[in-house]
């Protein structure tokens, strides 16, 4: 095999990849720099890709928010919960979006483990300044102060960016080259 064919089907492999691999994640960082907690509750890893919500003996709801700069090209928001409630507990997950005043999704209440992989289309936001609300709620009649929620893996999926216009030309270019080299050599 030539070197020439040799590098046109390395070019065009990866353009092919390229634009098949779809959509891009973009990591969202929970530290605390850019995200600000109601209480001393949350536990942010070194890394940020996780907190950890604890109960207020006080019943306040525990929150972690942001006001997120969504991305022009933005698609998805996606992340994941694990919520426990602990035994003679009622204590409830809410994530807002946009709108803090009803939240966009709930679980939890009676003892048990909740977890999920959740998304949530952004597109209508995009280029928007909008908030981003995780709360960890109590409820009055709880039994103890010892369930616990998780969040990780917060990120948004943007939209895939084609190859350029010049990278298809470049690519038509060197398969022409090839094209008439195998012709000459036949």
């Amino acid at each position: 095999m030539s070197q020439t064919k040799k590098i046109s089907i390395a070019i065009f492999s990866y353009l092919l990849f390229s634009w098949a691999n779809g959509a891009n994640a973009s990591v969202i960082d929970l530290n605390l720099n850019d995200f600000t907690p109601s209480s001393t509750n949350i536990t942010v890893s070194s890394d940020g890709s996780s907190a950890t919500f604890t109960e207020d003996t006080s019943h306040s709801p525990v929150e972690l928010n942001t006001l997120y700069s969504v991305p022009t090209d933005s698609v998805y928001l996606n992340f994941e919960y694990v919520l426990d409630v602990a035994a003679s507990n009622k204590d409830y997950f809410d994530f807002y979006l946009d709108n803090i005043s009803m939240p966009l999704f709930s679980d939890g209440g009676a003892p048990n483990n909740y977890s999920g992989s959740l998304s949530f289309d952004i597109s209508s936001f995009a280029g928007t300044d909008t908030p981003i609300l995780f709360s960890f709620l109590s409820d009055f009649g709880d039994g103890g102060f010892d369930s616990i929620l998780t969040i990780s893996n917060v990120n948004v999926t943007t939209k895939p960016i084609p190859a350029p216009a010049t990278v298809l030309l470049m690519l038509s270019g060197i398969l022409s080259i090839w094209g008439i080299r195998k012709k000459k050599n036949t």
